[in-house]
Formats: structure tokens, sequence, C-alpha cells
């Protein structure tokens, strides 16, 4: 049966939808890249489980390693998804969005870490930022005394709308692909805008992330944060312009199918197929920039560090309370954007306060509010939730 008889009459119906011809053995096109899919999908999926495991097995500071291992996942989610999309075609109009909507979580999770490792008391973060003296990219000129709360909220809104508008998107995507017929050039032309959408979003948030690095590096090198964030965004990055490419060539019927090859196994096989074998590479360089050692309990420096259950890890993990709480205060930050003056009045501080330098004091919070959390004891609610 076609892909578009189980649609209305009016559907385009594409026959063949898959590889007509065989070409090696008894193997057609579609036969062999499904076999090259499901190879490297399998090995991203023990890759990324592997290095999730390591976490979850020595997990000593659930508010960074949460994050960590939600990330170091995304290339077996991409994989498993993109597998299904080779196999079958027919699928991937309602599969392909749900890893490009998850990659979109990683990302504000990779956010997320990185404020962790410049403060990582939530309830205290906002007096941190406040207390923050606000300089250029470069560290060098001063750009007034009323400290950095203003900029935090902008790079936690400029964040945070990628999540928004994906889950817009994303279910603009599924109403999409169950209305209406598959592969037909309406609808390739709407998948075409909405991605045209997601590309935006997602600059704009990659823009972000890249502006709060450069202005608190000195905080964050030590956490190997510069790899990390090339890592994951080399992918995001991959992954996008993939996308466009493809959906602007299949849009504009430049994929032709011959006799060996369909149309579908170019616009649909040949993307899902790079996207396989390219996560797990990523996979593979994950394990350097996400790598467990610095929480490992056997280390000098973290003893008295206490593993947390492995089951309670897990749990933890899955428990994406932080991240929902995230886009309230997404809210709250779009109301509360004042003037530097009225920012340091709202929190009771003086305009004259003494402000801390990230060159002279980097670690210690502006304004302690709450003292440190000690990693062996379990962490409160109010600190995980961010």
């Amino acid at each position: 049966m076609a892909i578009g008889d189980h649609f209305d009459e009016d559907c385009v119906v594409y026959d063949p939808v898959y590889s007509p011809t065989i070409i090696a053995g008894d193997l057609t096109f579609h036969n062999i890249i499904t076999l090259i899919a499901g190879i490297t999908t399998i090995l991203a999926i023990i890759s990324s489980c592997a290095l999730a495991l390591t976490h979850l097995f020595h997990y000593a500071n659930p508010s960074e390693q949460k994050h960590i291992v939600r990330i170091v996942i995304v290339p077996a989610i991409y994989g498993l998804f993109n597998f299904f999309s080779v196999w079958r075609y027919e699928l991937s109009n309602y599969l392909q969005p749900i890893p490009e909507a998850y990659e979109i979580f990683a990302l504000v999770c990779l956010f997320l870490l990185f404020l962790n490792y410049v403060h990582p008391h939530a309830a205290s973060r906002e007096s941190y930022f406040a207390g923050l003296e606000r300089r250029d990219r470069k560290g060098e000129n001063k750009l007034h005394d009323f400290g950095s709360l203003r900029w935090f909220y902008a790079i936690w809104i400029l964040v945070f709308q990628v999540l928004i508008g994906r889950i817009a998107t994303f279910i603009a995507s599924e109403v999409l692909a169950a209305l209406y017929c598959d592969f037909n050039y309406e609808t390739s032309k709407s998948r075409t805008a909405i991605q045209g959408v997601q590309t935006a979003e997602t600059i704009i948030a990659m823009i972000a992330i890249i502006r709060m690095y450069m202005r608190l590096k000195l905080l964050l090198k030590k956490h190997h944060a510069m790899s990390k964030l090339v890592c994951f965004k080399l992918m995001v990055a991959i992954a996008v312009l993939q996308s466009l490419i493809f959906s602007a060539l299949s849009s504009d019927g430049h994929l032709e199918g011959t006799d060996s090859i369909s149309e579908l196994d170019y616009s649909i096989g040949l993307q899902a197929l790079l996207l396989c074998f390219e996560v797990f590479i990523f996979s593979l360089a994950f394990w350097w920039p996400f790598s467990v050692k610095e929480y490992s309990t056997s280390r000098p420096e973290n003893a008295g560090r206490v593993r947390y259950n492995f089951f309670r890890a897990i749990f933890d993990v899955v428990n994406i309370w932080d991240v929902v709480s995230g886009l309230f205060f997404t809210f709250r930050a779009l109301r509360n954007v004042r003037t530097p003056a009225q920012n340091m009045e709202v929190l009771g501080m003086p305009e004259e306060a003494g402000l801390k330098t990230v060159e002279s004091e980097p670690l210690p919070p502006a304004y302690p509010l709450h003292p440190p959390q000690s990693y062996a004891a379990p962490a409160r609610a109010g600190d995980d939730v961010v």
C-alpha cells in the first residue's frame, strides 16, 4: 500500500515509496541505509547510555549531574528516532520533531548547568547577579555601577524563549502531520517555514549562552565549559543546517528519484542516515567534556561527598520540575526587567553597594543569603529548583 492510501482521496500517492531496484545481492538502497542506520544507532545508544550510567553510579552533585545526564543521552535519542525514520518513511513526519524538541530541552539544561557552575544556590542567584559588577565581554571596561541583574534576566529570557517556541512549533508539526498528506508540496513548504522559525529561535538561544560564557568564562573555565559548549553547539548546528538544506531541496523539487534510489530515499532516508552516523560520533566525543572524573568520590578533593542511590539518581534526572519552574521564572523575568537602579532598589541594595568583580572574587556569591550546601547532604528543595 502506498503512503498516501490511508489519507483522503486528494492526497498525492507516491509509488514506489522505497528504492525500487535491487543494487547489491538481495538488498535495495533503502535496505542498505536502514542496516547502516541500525548499526550506528546501536553504537550511539551504547556509548551514550554508558556515559550516563557512569554519572548515575557516581551521583554526588545532583544540581550539576542531572543536567549532564540529560545532555549526554541526546545522541541516543536522536539516533533512535532517526533510525525509525529511515526504516519507515511514513513515520518520519511524526518522529523527527521529537528528538529535535529534546535537543532544545538539553540546550536549556546546558544553560542551567553553566548557571550552577557560577552560583549553585538558586534562591540567592538574583542577589548574586545584582551584586556582580557589569563589565563588557572582555571583562576590561566597567559599564555601570548597578550590577548584572538586568543582564541576567535578558540572558535567561533569550535562552528560555527557544523552549517556549519549540513547544509551539512541535505542536504545529504534529498537527500538520496528522491533518495533511505526507510528503506533498504544500506540506513540505509549511515544514520549511516551521524549521526556519525553529532555526532562528535556536540561534538566538545559542548566542545568549555564548554571551554568558564570554562574560563569566573565568568561573566556567575550570569546568571545561567551553569544550561542553563547542561539542553540543556543533551537534546542534550540524543538525539544524542539515535539516534546512534537505527541507529546502525537497520543497523546491530538486531531489528527484532514479531507478535505484527513490525521491524519499534522498529527502528522508539520507538525511536521517547522516544524523544516525553523526550522533554516534558525538556520543564518543561527549566522553571527554562530560566526564564523570570530577565527581568521583575516590578523588582526594571529593572526600566527604556521598553518592546518591542509583534509583534516586534516576528519579532526580527525570524530575524536570527545575526546567518547568524555569519557564515560570521566564515570565517573572519579563515582568521584572527594570532599569539597573530599579533592580538594586527592589532587592534592597543601595546603589553605592560594593559590587563584586569576577576577576577579584570569582566564586563566592556577592550577597550570600544561604550557607553553601554540603554535597554530602541531600539537596534542599529550594536549591535544586531553578
